[in-house]
């Protein structure tokens, strides 16, 4: 699409710290300020129904067609086996009514939820470092791979998604986020910040030093930027120092809001050692008992159905209490269809108890009977069950499938998670016939995951 040119870093690849010689190279293009330039270029090979299928030209409301892309500098957007699949095209310069960014929509080869941008580029030198830099946008990624920083990546035209953090997952568990200093970056921050503790990811936040991104940034200094990534904090710490910047800690509404908000982030340190640390730091910040601060701390760890009927098992995981709610509620409306959907393995510790209920009639009554060493568990799931959706005035009807759906979805993205793993293996191996095998099962997890969502 016009002309292409390649960045390449200014910089010796040992001033990063990495020997990137064998990542590829970013590359970019440039559409002419013409509507049909594209349209005819390709339509002298192709039809243009294909051309319209692909995203590269638009069908008008008279019938006829134009360029998607015009007087645009050209990111092209590469999968993950060096294909492109798409493109992002950004003004030069402002015009009035017009958007600085157009996308590719999505297309039968383009996914905007499971692609990228730049890390085909940087896949080796992410997996030998062992971490990836994620940013907002593509010139943010351009301008790190500019100066060497080849392990940073960003989302293609949308915010990060669970696929593509499984798909981040196949080359490190460990990630550092740089998003843009204003508050939809920040609003950003927080919500990637969720999706990646919640797959098992190690997570670090850049602070940019008072630059709007870290494109500007690295205009300031290339020194700048590499200590911003190198000293980048514990996402804790980071959000510590910019809520009690936000908030006046004397205050006892403020108080409030500072507690609210960090305490689910303190609930997320797994580590017993670092969270008494912060419970500490909270408490002596808005200088109040540490004990109360356990106490809040303690309730966000306890699922409500195991707080109202199970005193002994305050730590179960979301999943297994999905499954206890999952058949409690089967027993209790006598309806086990929502069942039908797993597979014995998918119920670990209560796999008995869901063959019970596949095999016969789910009447409490009758199965605490026939199985009087489950009768006790079977009650209690019941019970627990009920008292949770009563807690929450919700009809346990209309929930029974909608928890059986976040449970399927949790199997799904866990069997997702297993799959990224071996393929990181398979990968390092060079298996392609283990590597395509999985990637077929992937994918239709992957689609599975979509038309639910």
């Amino acid at each position: 699409m016009g002309i292409q040119c390649r960045f390449r870093s200014p910089i010796l690849p040992t001033q990063a710290g990495t020997d990137r010689s064998d990542d590829q190279k970013l590359a970019a293009g440039f559409a002419p300020d013409d509507f049909h330039y594209l349209e005819n270029f390709l339509a002298k090979s192709f039809d243009k129904k294909d051309i319209e299928q692909a995203g590269l030209i638009v069908k008008s409301d008279r019938g006829d067609h134009f360029d998607r892309f015009h007087d645009r500098i050209m990111f092209p957007i590469t999968s993950l086996h060096g294909q492109v699949v798409g493109f992002t095209g950004r003004l030069l310069h402002d015009k009035p009514n017009t958007g600085k960014y157009v996308n590719s929509p999505e297309t039968p080869i383009y996914n905007k939820s499971q692609v990228i941008y730049g890390l085909y580029q940087g896949k080796n030198t992410v997996r030998k470092e062992n971490r990836a830099v994620v940013v907002e946008g593509n010139m943010d990624v351009i301008a790190c791979h500019q100066i060497g920083f080849s392990q940073t990546v960003a989302s293609s035209g949308t915010a990060l998604t669970e696929q593509q953090l499984l798909i981040l997952q196949r080359f490190t568990n460990n990630l550092i986020f740089a998003f843009d200093s204003d508050a939809a970056g920040s609003t950003a921050t927080k919500r990637a910040l969720e999706l990646a503790l919640n797959q098992g990811f190690n997570v670090k936040i850049a602070e940019l030093g008072g630059a709007k991104d870290p494109d500007e940034l690295i205009r300031r200094g290339i020194g700048l930027w590499e200590k911003a990534v190198e000293g980048a904090e514990n996402y804790v710490d980071f959000f510590f120092d910019r809520i009690f910047a936000q908030y006046d800690p004397t205050k006892v509404d403020d108080k409030r809001q500072i507690t609210k908000e960090l305490g689910p982030l303190i609930f997320r340190v797994t580590d017993p050692v670092s969270r008494a640390h912060y419970v500490r730091k909270l408490a002596n910040g808005i200088n109040v008992a540490e004990n109360s601060i356990w106490d809040i701390i303690n309730k966000l760890s306890m699922p409500k159905p195991v707080r109202a009927a199970i005193k002994n098992e305050p730590h179960k995981m979301r999943r297994e209490v999905l499954i206890d709610q999952l058949l409690g509620l089967s027993i209790s409306q006598k309806n086990t269809t929502m069942l039908q959907q797993f597979k014995l393995q998918d119920f670990g510790l209560r796999a008995e108890i869901f063959r019970l209920l596949t095999e016969s009639q789910p009447d409490l009554e009758k199965l605490s009977r026939a199985n009087p060493e489950l009768a006790a568990t079977l009650e209690l799931l019941v019970f627990a069950a009920e008292i949770d959706l009563k807690e929450q005035q919700l009809d346990p009807k209309t929930e029974l499938p909608k928890i059986a759906d976040q449970l399927q979805q949790m199997v799904i993205r866990q069997r997702m998670q297993e799959l990224s793993e071996q393929l990181k293996n398979a990968e390092q191996n060079k298996n392609k016939i283990l590597i395509d095998e999985l990637s077929k099962e992937y994918m239709i997890l992957s689609n599975r995951i979509k038309i639910s969502n």
